[in-house]
């Protein structure tokens, strides 16, 4: 089973289901899990996640989040 580092900008377009990626980036990581590669996050992908996701809507440029919990 490969292990597949999956980007900051993975993570952001998987939960943006309102930005024009998510349905390539949904369809690449559920390929990716039933050819069974195992995903890996490190600590800088989940600061960077934090850091984008905890900013103000209007600014952080997740349009189809309504909201996330920290």
């Amino acid at each position: 089973m490969p292990l597949v580092l999956v980007d900051t900008n993975i993570l952001l377009r998987d939960v943006d289901t309102a930005h024009p990626m998510h349905q390539a980036v949904a369809s690449a990581v559920e390929t990716l899990r039933l050819r069974g590669d195992i995903l890996c996050l490190v600590p800088q992908n989940i600061i960077e996640f934090r850091a984008v996701a905890t900013r103000p809507l209007s600014v952080n440029g997740l349009e189809g989040v309504e909201k996330l919990i920290f």
